[in-house]
């Protein structure tokens, strides 16, 4: 039997947030597409199962969105590894990700990350701030997920005033200026698989918080993302580092850059945003088209199959 590829992810399987990655494949190279399966969890394998490769699309931190789900996935790469089956983005390394455990991780081989404090409760926080215990101002937010709210607190009534039990696992996160001499703030993500690193997006803002809904949209804004996705990330050994440091494979990269050149990383996402706009943002689409072939190059060449040329020029930044 020829030798075929899993994906698995959580149910529904239809819509799904990488449905358009398995589009573009479809599209861009069918004869590539009977190497690919998806399964939904849960999922057991069969007796003379085909694979050489298991792709965990599982979003972090699955242990807390979906615990069934979870445990399943975590059973199913026991099954592959007593078979000799190779596994990208284990569930079991989601754990990895969490904003303390990255912020630990990085500052231990010297990449400057956001300090972590973590508190048992919401009263401990609010003692600690009054203490003047930990620098200001710090941002409330989520450990263990992502897109979620951000509580800045710059007193002890802002502390208080911090929905506590909204949150999985809330810590207090370092506020870090990465302001630029222009007065803006910028937010660069790369896109690691193993050891290839690609530019993915930048967002500019007037605040320090650069979520999509408030980034600057005009001419410089364009001209300067179309830049950064142009050639590959400036930072990539630092972003091969810090990948290593977080003992995963693929991951999307948040950082920004002080106006001393200092690079700080935010975030890691084990399960980051990949989708095209159809908006005044559909200009930076060609990026996305080349992290989706680079995906795909990296799953075949994991599994021992052959990478078609046109795959790997897609990949590249030619």
């Amino acid at each position: 039997m020829e030798p075929r590829i899993l994906i698995a992810r959580t149910p529904p399987l239809h819509p799904h947030d990488y449905d358009e990655i398995l589009l573009w494949l479809k599209q861009q190279h069918p004869a590539l597409v009977g190497y690919f399966d998806v399964c939904a969890m849960p999922h057991l394998l069969p007796k003379d199962a085909p694979y050489r490769l298991l792709v965990q699309w599982l979003q972090d931190p699955l242990e807390n969105l979906d615990p069934r789900a979870y445990h399943q996935a975590l059973a199913l790469e026991a099954d592959c590894d007593a078979r000799g089956i190779r596994v990208v983005n284990r569930v079991s390394r989601h754990e990895n990700l969490a904003k303390s455990e990255t912020s630990r991780r990085l500052r231990e081989v010297g990449i400057a990350a956001p300090r972590i404090f973590k508190f048992d409760s919401h009263e401990d926080l609010v003692e600690a701030v009054a203490a003047n215990a930990i620098p200001l101002p710090v941002i409330v937010r989520e450990d263990v997920s992502h897109i979620r709210p951000f509580h800045v607190v710059h007193s002890v009534g802002d502390a208080r005033d911090v929905p506590w039990d909204t949150f999985f696992r809330p810590v207090a996160s370092e506020f870090v200026d990465v302001q630029s001499l222009d007065g803006l703030h910028r937010k660069y993500r790369c896109i690691t698989l193993q050891d290839k690193i690609l530019s993915s997006h930048l967002q500019i803002s007037e605040g320090w918080e650069t979520r999509y809904h408030y980034r600057v949209r005009n001419l410089m804004s364009r001209d300067e993302e179309i830049a950064y996705v142009s050639e590959p990330d400036p930072y990539e050994d630092l972003m091969r580092r810090a990948r290593a440091a977080l003992d995963v494979e693929f991951v999307g990269i948040d950082y920004g850059v002080t106006a001393a050149g200092e690079v700080v990383i935010w975030e890691a996402n084990q399960h980051p945003e990949l989708k095209n706009s159809y908006d005044d943002l559909a200009y930076r689409n060609f990026s996305n088209d080349r992290v989706f072939a680079a995906m795909f190059c990296y799953y075949l060449g994991l599994a021992g199959l052959e990478v078609p040329v046109r795959l790997e020029r897609q990949a590249s930044y030619e």
